[in-house]
């Protein structure tokens, strides 16, 4: 009589001899009765929900850098494939998603906020950068809609500045400071200045970014004066070309379209208050009015 040892032997001999076959009557079985066997599986794991979730977390316990090298170069292979599905699913379960991640939130909050937490801390710059091209891809809808938040909460807002400004005075004098040194910064005080002359001088006076297009291409985007160019007076003084007014705000001639002109900051300092005779040449005079602003 055989021992255990010669039969286990002479099994797994027959076995490698006869594996294709095996293979092949085995695939031919399955094929045959895909609905029997998909039934009864279906059968099984509803009769043995908890044994088989069971079964599934230790599997995937044990063999988590298994799976997490498949599921790694299955994405590399099919990366196209893989955002069309997740993004397919999405579209497809966005109340189940929102439902589930609402209710994973409330039941580990504490976790949720620790990774969250972990999260920016470890990707700090590239959150930052993500963030600033998104601004400057969507700034002019941001634009739009704080604008329309603004007005709907108007005192509110102005309020909370002048606590927040109040509470950190140093703080908001540094940050003030610091802006007024940005080109933006410095746009928006040399407008705000010009208003604030033009209010005081009881002119009223409504000068758009789309004016100020347009007064720019009128003069080629360089001062009228000494010609240098926009491009020129940021490198050099590190702010937009000047655009102020050609007969002086001082006797009461707002900032239009036809009242505008570009000069760089030394030019326009020069100008100062001066009529347009007392500070161009005859040439300069005559192409102002060729430009139709004389």
């Amino acid at each position: 009589m055989r021992s255990k040892e010669e039969i286990a032997a002479y099994q797994k001999a027959w076995y490698e001899r006869n594996k294709e076959e095996i293979a092949a009557k085995s695939k031919a079985y399955r094929e045959a009765h895909k609905e029997e066997k998909a039934a009864r599986d279906k059968a099984y794991r509803e009769a043995n929900k908890e044994k088989c979730k069971a079964y599934k977390k230790a599997w995937r316990e044990a063999n988590k850098e298994e799976i997490a090298a498949y599921n790694k170069a299955y994405r590399e292979v099919h990366k196209e494939e893989a955002v069309a599905y997740g993004k397919a699913y999405r579209e497809a379960n966005k109340e189940e998603i929102a439902a589930y991640t609402k209710a994973y939130r409330e039941a580990n909050l504490e976790k949720y906020k620790a990774t969250k937490k972990a999260y920016r801390e470890a990707n700090k710059e590239e959150i930052a950068a993500y963030h600033k091209a998104w601004r400057e891809e969507n700034r002019e809808e941001l634009l739009k809609k704080y604008k329309v938040w603004y007005e709907e909460n108007r005192e509110h807002s102005l309020a909370s500045s002048k606590a927040w400004r109040e509470a950190n005075k140093e703080e908001a004098a540094a940050y003030k400071k610091a802006y007024r040194q940005t080109e933006r910064g410095k746009e928006v005080h040399r407008v705000a200045s010009r208003k604030r002359r033009a209010i005081k001088r009881n002119v009223n006076e409504n000068f758009s970014k789309e004016d100020e297009g347009e007064v720019l291409n009128k003069f080629n985007h360089q001062c009228f004066n000494c010609g240098m160019t926009a491009e020129d007076h940021k490198a050099k003084w590190n702010e937009s070309i000047h655009m102020d007014h050609l007969y002086p705000l001082s006797e009461g001639n707002a900032l239009t379209q036809n009242n505008a002109i570009v000069l760089c900051k030394l030019c326009n300092s020069s100008k100062g208050t001066k009529n347009p005779s007392e500070f161009f040449s005859i040439e300069q005079l005559h192409e102002l009015k060729d430009k139709g602003l004389l």
